[in-house]
């Protein structure tokens, strides 16, 4: 027999419908499953996956154009303005909206560690933020900084590219096309290809060629690697003779490896 509960009803304050709309849920790509359970695995890695580019902007800038011009770009890509659901099972797809646009009148040095150093929030997204930094009257940067599962190095170069067109058409208010950008296709077309029968033959080949894959080199190292893996680290550039490096571009090409290939294998 059902008993009538007697307990008061506490509201939590929480909406499963805030937020903005959704506009899409897509499955995650392969490499972006690699990176959603390392960040999983290693909470503290949160900005070890931040990207970012530098746009140097000279001459008079005209604000209107260039705000126009993030909001047709983050429209474009869904990327741009999605997140990732808690499961890690779906990259979920805002609505277009105005892109925020960070404006800063410090030095650039200052914005790009502010930026760099601040860990996104997957899960409600968007995992981009763009920051204008004013350096004088005419000469202004603007910083585009994202996390690796949305944005890599290659697609910062295209949308760098594209920003720019987008910026100069709504400048002189002239119409643009270029060209589809779907990475819902591209999604639905890689889950499909991994499914059918050539897929399974090349995923068959690959693990067949990694079966008797080398051991992984062992890079000599100034200092021991701790038993927990760390993601507290520094860069250090080193120059290399101009000769030098097309000679090992040279004999990677060669060979048929890139030239990070090429360079690992000499230091091992």
């Amino acid at each position: 027999m059902l008993q009538q509960s007697t307990e008061a009803v506490v509201a939590t304050g929480f909406d499963p419908f805030a937020g903005p709309a959704l506009s899409a849920r897509l499955p995650l790509t392969e490499s972006q499953r690699e990176i959603w359970l390392a960040m999983q695995m290693h909470p503290e890695a949160a900005v070890a996956y931040n990207e970012g580019i530098a746009l140097s902007l000279s001459g008079v800038l005209n604000m209107t154009a260039l705000r126009g011009a993030l909001d047709d770009l983050v429209a474009r890509h869904e990327l741009l303005r999605a997140g990732i659901s808690p499961n890690g099972h779906w990259i979920t797809v805002n609505e277009p909206g105005a892109c925020a646009l960070g404006m800063h009148e410090g030095t650039l040095e200052a914005a790009e560690l502010e930026e760099m150093s601040t860990p996104f929030d997957l899960e409600r997204g968007p995992a981009v933020r763009f920051r204008l930094v004013r350096l004088a009257a005419q000469e202004h940067v603007l910083l585009m900084v994202a996390h690796h599962i949305m944005v890599d190095g290659w697609s910062q170069a295209t949308l760098m590219r594209e920003l720019g067109e987008l910026y100069s058409a709504r400048a002189v208010r002239a119409p643009i096309e270029l060209g589809p950008a779907s990475f819902q296709e591209y999604v639905e077309a890689e889950a499909a290809f991994l499914e059918s029968d050539e897929g399974r033959r090349h995923v068959g080949w690959w693990l067949e060629q990694l079966d008797a894959a080398p051991a992984i080199p062992q890079l000599p190292q100034d200092l021991a690697s701790p038993p927990r893996r760390s993601y507290a680290a520094g860069r250090c550039d080193l120059d290399l003779d101009p000769a030098l490096y097309q000679r090992v571009r040279q004999l990677g090409a060669k060979s048929g490896v890139s030239y990070v290939a090429t360079a690992l294998a000499a230091s091992s």
